[in-house]
């Protein structure tokens, strides 16, 4: 089976054209699709994901990213997909998988969208404030009220519980490989863009330590399962084997230009 996976593309910023190219290369690739979140918008993720599957016929696989929720709430975001996902059950939203999903025979896949959490880098110095704590109404609103690292934590921490709960599954069922798709990077060391390590003002915003401590101990005592990390958010490619059965993986991406970063053979 051929997973073909692509990251933070954006449809909201791309003509219908694009869409279709876009559509076209991802039938072409693969046997079913893993997008990694920053889809679209708030009002717009759920309909380019119906579009992605109807135009190459491939179940998808996905995880959200801080900009799907872009212009409203993260709980309207959240009934808006689980109604879409509950009419198109080949659309399936990783983060509300009831049980162990298996691609195949050897590989199951899990995720969750994940959240930056500021616990990696320098966030009590850092000048810098993402769009998230603008246009995301639960974030905005924490701003206003000096309570954003709270929000982000509380956030984190909650995907993070879920990662743990998919993972205790699944790993119950001996597979010989584990892929897990998240749109914020788990690592510190995931979080580059063009080759550079990110500044510790900007690493509070791309990285979610809550996911990596959770994952950790799982990597740590399932040495005979191999591991793939599956992230985006950064916009910067990389990819490292950082144990021998684990490779971490951040897909790379622009604006106005969606397109495969990888096809995984399971």
């Amino acid at each position: 089976m051929q997973l073909v996976w692509a990251t933070d593309v954006h449809l909201n910023f791309t003509h219908l054209e694009e869409r279709l190219a876009f559509y076209d290369s991802l039938k072409k690739e693969g046997d079913a699709i893993l997008i990694t979140g920053d889809i679209g918008e708030h009002n717009s993720a759920a309909k380019y994901l119906k579009q992605m599957h109807k135009c190459t016929g491939l179940p998808v696989y996905f995880v959200l990213g801080n900009h799907d929720f872009y212009g409203g709430t993260i709980y309207a975001a959240y009934r808006n997909i689980r109604y879409m996902t509950a009419n198109h059950p080949q659309i399936v939203w990783l983060r509300d998988i009831k049980e162990p999903l298996w691609l195949t025979e050897d590989t199951i896949l899990c995720g969750v969208d994940g959240w930056a959490d500021g616990r990696y880098g320098d966030y009590a110095h850092s000048p810098v404030r993402l769009n998230d704590s603008v246009y995301i109404k639960e974030l905005a609103e924490a701003r206003q009220s000096c309570l954003l690292l709270e929000e982000m934590q509380r956030l984190a921490d909650r995907d993070a519980s879920i990662l743990k709960k998919q993972l205790q599954a699944a790993v119950k069922l001996s597979p010989k490989q584990i892929l897990i798709a998240t749109h914020i990077p788990p690592y510190d060391f995931m979080a580059t863009y063009r080759g550079e390590k990110t500044h510790p003002y900007y690493l509070p915003f791309y990285s979610s330590k809550a996911l990596s401590d959770v994952l950790t101990p799982f990597l740590d005592a399932h040495p005979k399962i191999l591991f793939k990390i599956i992230a985006g958010h950064t916009h910067g490619e990389m990819r490292v084997q950082f144990k021998p059965h684990v490779t971490a993986m951040v897909g790379g991406a622009e604006y106005y230009r969606p397109q495969v970063n990888h096809v995984f053979e399971v």
